[in-house]
């Protein structure tokens, strides 16, 4: 409710007294913002929205969000109970419609086709902050889609999620539980910078399964990084493990030069992984900062020789 309050402290009379001149700074009850990122192999994507914390005299915000470009297009509503305390849940409704395309590819990494997909989610449940960066919901979902396969489909079940909302960006954690009558899924994404020096060391692991996904809850390999001399997206599967190293250094100013060794695997069906399917391999290049966010220029190369160019600008959402 409030940005901040000066005291402005003033030696009042003679003697021991002191005089506050209080100057309140209220909260500003609506924000807007919006992103720009832009990727060679996905193009260039957009968001715009914004939250007004006037809803019900302040006992409630409202959030809307809309995203554009690179495969997918998507509306994000949003009513939440204001903060009152961090320590007690709030309720939360949300809905999200998307549409979004996801391209196949051949053994050599030549696109054939587009799968296109729409779906709308909507969640009850409750949110609940933990410090300045964790957030925990927990509640119901439905989801309604319709894919190249499967038409008119719905679902619903339990939620539970856990995320590590890092103000720059660098570090994550994201774990999802899902449980519907339709399918079942579990994900999770950990990254950590690691400061020695003049290097910063970044681990990376993904690991994730699910059981008779639609298409767009399949996870590609490596997440929205790719992996890499891959295609980004090029991989998916309902199970997949992924780990990598990433190591920078800087040479001048925000200039850093770049490498990162990777190793990972996606499948479908079956009751395990092939142990001789493992995707090896690396990237090298240079990562400066902008004002539109981080942007990277590294060459990759895996398995078979297989080879490919990431560009980008900002980070990807």
């Amino acid at each position: 409710r409030f940005r901040g309050v000066w005291l402005h402290p003033d030696p009042g009379p003679p003697g021991d007294s002191l005089r506050l001149r209080l100057q309140v700074q209220k909260a500003p009850s609506r924000m807007a913002g919006l992103g720009l990122a832009y990727d060679n192999d996905l193009g260039a994507r957009l968001w715009v929205g914004g939250v007004d914390w006037r809803i019900v005299d302040r006992a409630a915000e409202a959030s809307a969000a809309a995203f554009f470009g690179g495969l997918e297009t998507r509306i994000a509503l949003g009513l939440r109970r204001t903060w009152r305390s961090s320590a007690i849940p709030r309720p939360t409704v949300t809905l999200t419609l998307s549409d979004q395309e996801f391209p196949t590819f051949d053994a050599d990494g030549n696109e054939l086709a587009r799968l296109d997909t729409r779906q709308a989610v909507g969640f009850v449940g409750l949110e609940r902050l933990f410090g300045a960066q964790w957030v925990v919901d927990a509640g119901l979902e439905g989801r309604a889609w319709e894919e190249p396969t499967a038409s008119h489909q719905r679902s619903g079940g339990a939620v539970v999620r856990v995320l590590r909302a890092d103000p720059d960006g660098d570090a994550r954690f994201d774990l999802s539980l899902e449980w519907a009558d339709r399918y079942r899924r579990g994900s999770l994404d950990w990254r950590e910078p690691i400061r020695w020096g003049r290097l910063t060391v970044t681990p990376r692991v993904r690991a994730a399964i699910g059981d008779s996904l639609p298409l767009q809850l399949t996870f590609p390999l490596g997440g929205d990084d790719g992996f890499p001399g891959l295609h980004i997206y090029e991989l998916r599967g309902d199970r997949e493990l992924f780990g990598s190293m990433a190591v920078a250094v800087p040479v001048a100013g925000s200039l850093q030069v770049r490498g990162e060794a990777a190793a990972g695997q996606v499948s479908y069906g079956g009751a395990g992984m092939a142990l001789d399917d493992w995707h090896v391999g690396g990237r090298i290049g240079l990562g400066i900062a902008t004002p539109l966010g981080p942007a990277r220029l590294e060459y990759g190369v895996t398995r078979g020789f297989r080879n490919q160019v990431l560009l980008r600008v900002g980070r990807w959402f």
